[in-house]
């Protein structure tokens, strides 16, 4: 349900919240991998995963809640890079209704989650709702879009790239997926060509 390359591991992460965790090998080659039962799929469904290097924490969001506590929340946990143990707070814990005064939809259920390089900001994609909202580092919601369903028919991946550029991947609902890249606005004044 997601990747994430933390330092020199890459991690998989599972609906029901085990990590895989391997390093990466030469061409061709099968590699050995860890298991690491976090005990978060008791609590939800996850869906995407991010790694965030100021914490040295994997961003695992709550796609769909078990847990009468997590419901009708955006619930993002964080797992430690070395312990893979899960913080005992989440990272994120922000009532849906806090979404829907900032404008998008009563609901909200993750379906890919990435950390800004350059901000430390947290990306939250939701497909199901075609919505993404940008928290800050400490999980404060800092604002959301909704994506158009023609631009988004089913918005499942996302990336931030080192210059700033979002990339969203879109499932192929009846054809091939799509990969849209949005490019950072230039600084004010900045001239540009």
């Amino acid at each position: 349900e997601g990747i994430a390359v933390a330092e020199d591991r890459i991690f998989l992460v599972t609906s029901g919240g085990e990590l895989l965790e391997m390093e990466e090998g030469p061409p061709g080659s099968a590699m050995s991998y860890r298991i690491h039962r976090t005990g978060l799929g008791r609590g939800c469904e996850v869906e995407g995963l991010a790694y965030d290097p100021q914490e040295r924490a994997l961003l695992i969001p709550c796609k769909q809640a078990r847990a009468r506590n997590l419901r009708k929340h955006l619930v993002v946990f964080s797992v430690g890079l070395d312990s893979k143990e899960v913080y005992p707070v989440p990272r994120v814990y922000l009532p849906w209704k806090e979404l829907e005064a900032g404008g998008l939809g009563s609901e909200f259920h993750p379906s890919a989650i990435e950390v800004d390089p350059a901000t430390g900001a947290i990306l939250v994609l939701a497909g199901q709702e075609e919505s993404l909202v940008e928290l800050s580092p400490g999980g404060q919601l800092r604002g959301g879009v909704s994506l158009s369903r023609k631009d988004h028919p089913q918005p499942e991946g996302l990336a931030v790239l080192p210059d700033g550029t979002l990339l969203i991947a879109d499932e192929g609902k009846e054809g091939a997926g799509r990969l849209t890249r949005y490019r950072p606005a230039p600084p004010p004044g900045g001239g540009g060509s």
